[in-house]
């Protein structure tokens, strides 16, 4: 986590590189040979300036994995690496339900991930901005996004309620088929049917959108809910 989401939150919330970023790349790079550390310093003065920046923390989430140490990374020297600063390998539980690579219906993982949040980073506030399920072809009768869903809300009121975390908001990824960056149109995350082959872009609510309404309107997962 240190390297990934902690190299641009801890600067922002705590002022500084996370520690272990900073002994791993600073141990490597004195065994490469290099005079000083290969990550840049912050003075204090740009420490003081960030840090505290930011009211809340904004998370955008899809799936969980595991990370396993590299034997002989730390003593090893080349060329300076990424992966090799970081010194483990990730992997994923091949039972976990998944179409894509980057979405698993791992609804603990999403607990822990928002535990973490919020104690590595002074009890802020924190805002789910995405959170969805990926399928290939974008299905009307979409079982498997209620389903995602349905588990990942669960999970995060768990957090809330048993917990303790403080979360103000929750954002479905996404109200409609969309360009996915590196993987454009090839998969659907909307719970809105777009057909790109039409000239009008038609759209279709999925079974998802319907569930979904009926979640907000009632403020709850199931259909009777007990005031």
């Amino acid at each position: 986590m240190a390297f990934s989401m902690g190299l641009y939150a801890n600067p922002i919330y705590n002022g500084n590189w996370p520690q272990v970023v900073i002994d791993r790349v600073g141990n490597r790079s004195r065994n490469e040979g290099f005079p000083k550390s290969r990550l840049p310093e912050f003075t204090p003065q740009e420490i003081e300036f960030i840090r505290n920046t930011s009211d809340f923390f904004a998370l955008n989430t899809y799936g969980t994995g595991y990370v396993k140490f590299q034997t002989g990374v730390n003593d090893s020297i080349g060329e300076p690496h990424y992966w090799l600063d970081i010194g483990v390998s990730s992997f994923k539980d091949p039972s976990w339900p998944s179409v894509v690579n980057w979405v698993d219906l791992v609804p603990w993982g999403f607990r822990k991930l928002l535990n973490y949040v919020w104690n590595e980073y002074g009890n802020r506030e924190i805002v789910v901005t995405e959170n969805g399920w990926a399928d290939i072809e974008s299905i009307l009768d979409d079982t498997e996004r209620i389903t995602y869903i349905s588990q990942y809300l669960s999970a995060l009121l768990e957090a809330i309620y048993e917990d303790g975390v403080n979360i103000f908001g929750y954002t479905v990824w996404s109200l409609l088929d969309n360009f996915e960056w590196t993987n454009g149109y090839t998969q659907k995350l909307g719970l809105v049917q777009v057909d790109f082959n039409d000239p009008e872009r038609t759209r279709t609510p999925k079974s998802s959108y319907k569930w979904y309404q009926g979640v907000i309107a009632r403020r709850c997962l199931v259909e009777k809910c007990v005031a």
